[in-house]
């Protein structure tokens, strides 16, 4: 069912909790949130897309037990704090932009391979429900591509690898990654609505 909410949340896989509790239903959360675990968006040239966080399409193994919580939450957060040393020692010399996820995404075969079994995936969950498509996140890898003729768009992640998927007015899609796109924006400007406006015109 539709909603006219200004956000529609969908849970993730840190959200397993409330997905739980949430199963099939809908949460409305005031007048402009609603809480589900999944919707459809329909593109300005008429195309439909399943939205979803997409971690039920992963198709790595997962083991639900305090302990194997516990050891995941461990590396990811000092993935997290690595990553954050690797940024502030680049910016202090000076150095460009670079993530250690999408270095380790791209380079390790192992990775890559999740990566193309994961994006299989949820366009063969696209096809069963009959639409053109998906639009989804959760491994933080930004990627628009057609498979079997079906659109899967991966939004990234806007906290490390900086990206974002985009709608223009004529339903094309993008992803816009920040290092392409920053010197659009100047630095201190009060009016990014205005700018971004201009930008997917």
């Amino acid at each position: 069912m539709p909603y006219e909410s200004s956000v529609i949340y969908l849970p993730g896989n840190h959200d397993e909790a409330l997905r739980d509790y949430l199963q099939d239903t809908t949460i409305e959360l005031g007048a402009n949130v609603v809480v589900q675990t999944e919707a459809y968006h329909a593109t300005a040239d008429g195309r439909r897309f399943l939205v979803l966080h997409g971690d039920r399409c992963d198709l790595t193994p997962h083991v639900r037990t305090n302990l194997n919580y516990m050891l995941k939450n461990i590396i990811y957060r000092l993935f997290q704090w690595s990553n954050r040393v690797i940024k502030r020692t680049r910016r202090l010399l000076n150095q460009p932009y670079w993530s250690l996820a999408t270095t380790v995404n791209e380079s390790v075969a192992a990775a890559t391979q999740l990566i193309r079994n994961y994006e299989e995936a949820l366009a063969g969950e696209a096809r069963y429900q009959g639409v053109d498509g998906c639009i989804c996140g959760h491994i933080h890898h930004a990627q628009l591509r057609t498979i079997d003729g079906i659109v899967y768009a991966n939004t990234g992640d806007w906290v490390d690898s900086c990206t974002a998927l985009v709608e223009h007015f004529d339903g094309r899609l993008e992803v816009l990654r920040w290092l392409d796109i920053a010197h659009h924006f100047p630095k201190g400007s009060r009016e990014p609505k205005s700018a971004m406006l201009d930008f997917l015109a």
